[in-house]
């Protein structure tokens, strides 16, 4: 098959490919462009940064309402019958 026939491949009438600056972009069927592995990667890292700040965040939740229970055993009240 050659490369002008490659192009001519379509999806319901749409060609997937556009020519890019250089390159040529896979389109989806929405017309949105598929991610390269790069923009893949780059989400993958955001996504466990974010988990890894929800955990601290959870922690420190946790660490915070341990301390409010200790202060109330300490006055003499049981933070599980409240």
């Amino acid at each position: 098959m050659s490369d002008r026939k490659a192009l001519e491949l379509s999806f319901n009438g749409i060609s997937p490919f556009k020519r890019g600056e250089g390159s040529i972009v896979i389109y989806r069927p929405d017309d949105r462009p598929f991610l390269s592995f790069i923009e893949i990667d780059q989400l993958r890292q955001q996504a466990q940064q974010e988990t890894q700040q929800a955990q601290q965040e959870t922690q420190q939740v946790q660490q915070q309402a341990e301390k409010l229970a200790a202060k109330l055993r300490e006055l003499g009240i049981d933070p599980n019958n409240l």
